[in-house]
């Protein structure tokens, strides 16, 4: 039985509309119930609830600081660190409206970049998803959003399985969505428990719930453990490896390099759309921004083609500079199990070596070719703010994080300079965000430079929304997720007429 000052208290936290569970601790509950409860088919009383409520407090109450004579990374406990760096991957926010407007670009456009590698991978995205398992990818993402939509929206998380026989789309669309998502209660437990071994008992190990967010009930129904789950399981990143999992078969059947050329071609995907952003986002101004080859050309020989970053825009006398990277944080820093080695391989990958080196070449390439303005009294002089932009998946910026890049870059000194603002990770919807804000008449650079000199350690979205800008998408954006929602319904219709 819960105590009753406990009691007390929660009901009067549940009255004042306080969050009391973090969603981690209900879905660590459910694996637990999964995991360890008897076996048949839920009761739909309430006479558990308190040992429910229980086991989310005994949950919550089990978390660390780590041990405080242990190695410390970034200015506090390693161990820490690493939990905080989880925390903050399971907690990223997901616009459902940006990720409807992502899919659109992504998996109905062709490839932006036309190269060797597009030949090889042998198709378009929707090709090679319609290969590689036999349905639409336009009706597979329609599945998905119902059941969101359901799900979020009017908080209906049981669904029998005729529900999916009303929707109007093709029976091996909904087959294969439910093939994808779905597994019985007994599959989902051998798997939770073959993760908590595998994860060393990490409290994130939440891969099977991502990629199986919908649990088969021995009644047929089938329940909903989380929505956003639902959305990045249909209608982000995840569906590349739906895709590379068939190529990777077929490059073992034939000998072919598919699987490598699609991983390039979904690189190439975030820095066309960081490059494609930028530029709505200075296009206002009549601003230039200078891509990777614009950049080589004015400072690259055939004899030699200097280090250089993805982007580069010039506004007045500062110089906004962009390095790219897709690169997805391993399962370790995921798990909260990386110690401070592990960290530090993962921010060499993703900023602190190549990238780094890249930022700071072009730093020096800039501050060489800017000419001497002899005979003013005061020339002004260059500012940079480097930035690498990062998807969804990458590595969430906070203030350990900062406080390492820092100590890190001391030994660079085109980064570490005074007229060099600290180098920092955004993400790709950081850029929408800002590209929102210009539109309403912010000044971008500004912004950056504020974040960069007042508040440095937290991220953008963050200091953004401390300053008042909305954190919301720009109006395309919007009329586009609304176009592909209309798209879903149009094919549903379709079906259903005939």
């Amino acid at each position: 039985m819960v105590h009753p000052v406990i009691r007390t208290r929660l009901s009067i936290a549940s009255t004042l509309g306080d969050k009391m569970f973090a969603p981690q601790l209900l879905l660590l509950a459910a694996g637990e119930a999964l995991s360890h409860c008897p076996p048949g088919p839920p009761t739909d009383t309430t006479d558990g609830l308190d040992a429910l409520i229980c086991c989310l407090l005994g949950i919550g109450d089990e978390s660390g600081a780590g041990d405080p004579n242990g190695e410390t990374w970034g200015g506090v406990n390693a161990e820490l660190a690493g939990e905080i760096i989880a925390n903050l991957n399971f907690n990223k926010s997901m616009w459902v409206g940006h990720q409807l407007s992502w899919i659109e670009r992504t998996w109905f456009q062709d490839w932006p970049k036309r190269t060797p590698t597009t030949d090889v991978v042998g198709g378009e995205p929707r090709d090679l998803f319609k290969e590689a398992t036999g349905v639409e990818l336009a009706d597979f993402a329609a599945v998905a959003f119902n059941v969101y939509a359901q799900a979020a929206l009017h908080k209906f998380v049981r669904f029998p399985s005729k529900f999916f026989d009303t929707l109007g789309l093709p029976p091996a669309a909904t087959e294969h969505f439910l093939s994808a998502t779905s597994r019985t209660v007994p599959e989902l437990r051998a798997q939770i428990q073959k993760d908590m071994l595998t994860s060393g008992g990490s409290r994130y190990a939440f891969y099977t719930f991502r990629r199986f967010p919908l649990v088969q009930l021995a009644s047929g129904e089938f329940l909903v453990l989380s929505p956003n789950f639902v959305i990045q399981r249909a209608l982000s990143e995840v569906t590349f490896f739906d895709v590379r999992h068939h190529l990777k078969a077929f490059d073992k059947k034939h000998g072919t390099k598919r699987d490598e050329a699609f991983h390039q071609c979904t690189t190439d995907i975030l820095e066309h759309e960081t490059g494609v952003t930028l530029r709505r986002i200075f296009s206002r101004a009549k601003i230039q921004v200078l891509d990777e080859i614009h950049l080589q050309k004015r400072f690259g020989s055939r004899k030699h083609m200097p280090k250089i970053c993805d982007y580069a825009v010039r506004v007045g006398n500062t110089w906004l500079l962009f390095e790219v990277t897709d690169t997805p944080i391993p399962v370790p820093v995921v798990f909260a199990k990386a110690n401070a080695d592990d960290l530090d391989s993962e921010l060499d990958r993703v900023l602190t070596k190549r990238k780094a080196k890249q930022l700071a070449s072009t730093v020096r390439l800039l501050q060489q070719a800017e000419p001497d303005h002899q005979g003013q009294s005061r020339p002004r002089q260059l500012t940079f703010i480097p930035l690498v932009v990062t998807a969804q998946t990458g590595l969430p910026w906070n203030p350990t994080v900062h406080h390492r890049v820092t100590e890190r870059l001391s030994s660079m000194p085109e980064l570490s300079q005074e007229s060099c603002a600290p180098v920092a990770l955004i993400t790709s919807k950081d850029l929408v965000i800002l590209e929102n804000a210009a539109s309403l008449g912010h000044d971008v650079v500004a912004l950056l430079r504020s974040w960069r000199q007042t508040d440095p350690g937290n991220p953008l979205d963050q200091h953004l929304h401390q300053r008042g800008v909305p954190l919301s998408s720009p109006r395309w954006e919007k009329e586009q997720a609304v176009k592909t929602i209309n798209n879903f319904m149009k094919r549903m219709q379709a079906k259903s007429d005939h």
